[in-house]
């Protein structure tokens, strides 16, 4: 059940913008990396991992990881917003709304360093760093 804070936070209307590519969940990996060329990104494997691409970028990072050739996990190293807590605030919901409907999403965790939000709707679940720089979305089995 989605709680009053989480109501209120994910309703509130953003003007701000995030350019990174939005990377579906179960999506092909072939496809993902197809989508980051297109959009001028230099791809860099794992080194031991040919299911593990990140983009070479001084400005923003995206890392893609797969499971059997279709994408389980995204991370976005974006420093959009990083300014201000408003700023932090509508970047944390236009990244979620990529992954779901505002009101499948759930605010249920909180540590000294991390925050998680989970929409069982969809099986995709969000960490991030108390400075929000860095987001990550996977998808999970459960519930």
């Amino acid at each position: 059940m989605t709680n009053f804070f989480t109501r209120r936070f994910l309703q509130q209307d953003s003007i701000l913008q995030i350019a990174t590519p939005h990377l579906p969940l179960g999506q092909a990996l072939e496809s993902a990396i197809a989508l980051l060329q297109r959009a001028g990104y230099e791809l860099v494997s794992a080194e031991d991992d040919t299911q593990s691409f990140r983009t070479q970028d001084d400005e923003v990072g995206v890392t893609v990881h797969a499971t059997g050739g279709k994408i389980t996990s995204v991370v976005y190293d974006d420093p959009t917003g990083r300014n201000s807590e408003h700023g932090k605030a509508e970047k944390t919901r236009l990244y979620l709304a990529r992954y779901g409907a505002p009101a499948n999403w759930e605010w249920r965790m909180q540590n000294a360093w991390m925050d998680y939000w989970f929409n069982p709707m969809d099986k995709v679940a969000m960490v991030y760093g108390r400075d929000r720089d860095v987001l990550r979305f996977n998808r999970y089995e459960g519930e």
